[in-house]
């Protein structure tokens, strides 16, 4: 998939009313801007070991055809290219894909000011703060997502030591199937 940076994200998600921007969608044949932003991959890395929207199936490299080798960002390992990340400041909330990481890393893309700025200043990933924000964000999506957002707060919780929102702790014990589907995602 290829969509242009800053462009209103609808890949596999709608939310309505919330401001989210595409960032990192780049594909085979087309120009992006290069350079070197320090710290930015490093800024990046929880980001990506907390992905969400998973897609089934091992996606390489469009630009380079590299099948991704797995990440690892302190004890979580992970790998590239078959799902997303979410950044927020403020009230913007900019949805990459996780290959952003090997972008970044091996084809120097520089990804817009904004979207750096918000890697850098806007709401720690690993912060309860990012978790409540992200769970409201799959929310807004609607009812059918709700089940959803509730998995990804209670994988979040689980990486970073955050603790889901009351009414995903009231059910806890109808998400035990998340040990046995992390396992078969975890790429060690």
């Amino acid at each position: 998939m290829r969509y242009a940076d800053l462009t209103k994200y609808r890949y596999s998600i709608n939310y309505p009313g919330r401001k989210v921007f595409n960032v990192g969608w780049l594909g085979e044949g087309r120009d992006f801007p290069t350079g070197d932003e320090r710290g930015l991959y490093e800024k990046l890395l929880p980001y990506c070991a907390h992905s969400i929207e998973p897609k089934p199936g091992v996606y390489p490299c469009p630009i380079c055809g590299e099948t991704m080798p797995s990440k690892q960002w302190g004890t979580k390992k992970f790998s590239l290219g078959h799902s997303e990340i979410r950044v927020v400041i403020e009230d913007v909330w900019y949805a990459s894909p996780t290959m952003i990481l090997h972008y970044v890393e091996r084809h120097h893309y520089r990804p817009p000011l904004d979207f750096i700025r918000a890697c850098f200043h806007g709401v720690d990933p690993t912060s309860q703060e990012y978790s409540d924000a992200l769970y409201e964000l799959q929310r807004s999506a609607g009812p059918r997502r709700h089940r959803h957002a509730k998995m990804t707060a209670i994988l979040g919780s689980r990486i970073f030591g955050t603790t889901p929102p009351p009414e995903v702790l009231q059910n806890i014990g109808d998400y035990d199937f998340l040990d046995e589907l992390e396992a078969k995602c975890d790429p060690s």
